[in-house]
């Protein structure tokens, strides 16, 4: 099974910067929500539409652990390469590396679980998204098929 990266790149804009010309750091957490619906989207076969609204789920963030090291500035690219390191049954966990060509800006393990929107619960990931989620699976060892 091929491991791959999902990479979404997003220019910086003035809405994202703060008055010193840098990202302002929690746009940053709205630019890793825009990189997973895009994930959901393009690579795993359901949009948002789809995930909340007809299929009645969420997938909300119990953890993240985040680290900044370089700023990113006003009117650069930077580059969400997103890949996924655990695989449980209603729970995935992501790492997000932000690059800006061969500088990292920032590195975040991302651990959200699968949930109804009707009763507020934890629930199986649905299998047809789980068979997508597995070619970004970094280590076959990090699944949980129970």
């Amino acid at each position: 099974m091929a491991e791959r990266i999902f990479t979404h790149d997003i220019p910086i804009r003035f809405h994202h910067v703060d008055a010193a010309g840098i990202v302002f750091y929690p746009r940053y957490f709205e630019m890793m929500n825009l990189t997973i619906e895009e994930w959901f989207a393009q690579a795993l076969g359901c949009s948002y539409n789809e995930l909340h609204f007809k299929r009645r789920l969420g997938i909300p963030t119990a953890h993240i652990d985040i680290g900044f090291t370089a700023p990113s500035r006003l009117e650069e690219t930077i580059r969400f390469n997103l890949s996924l390191l655990e695989l449980r049954n209603s729970a995935f966990v992501l790492e997000h590396r932000v690059t800006h060509g061969s500088e990292q800006r920032l590195r975040a393990v991302h651990r959200l679980v699968c949930a109804s929107l009707d009763e507020l619960k934890p629930v199986p990931i649905p299998l047809d998204i789980r068979e997508r989620m597995l070619d970004y699976l970094q280590t076959q060892s990090n699944i949980e098929t129970a």
